[in-house]
């Protein structure tokens, strides 16, 4: 899978994450708890490739396959 194909299906992952948070009642605090801790988890990997590229040579060997990962 590519970068844009992956960052599209997880924007659509976490977009029914928030849904489903917004449907939940004001009662429903451990779903929202659990709710929230998957969307973090969701957005985490982003901010962990993001800050691994970032001090990487676009020449290193490992630079395609960790931009193109999911």
């Amino acid at each position: 899978m590519d970068a844009i194909t992956s960052l599209k299906a997880d924007h659509k992952s976490v977009e029914k994450l928030f849904r489903q948070f917004e449907k939940a009642g004001d009662r429903a605090t451990k779903t929202k708890a659990d709710l929230v801790k998957k969307i973090i988890e969701e957005l985490s990997v982003h901010k962990w490739v993001s800050s691994e590229l970032v001090g990487m040579d676009p020449e290193a060997e490992r630079f395609d396959p960790t931009a193109g990962r999911r």
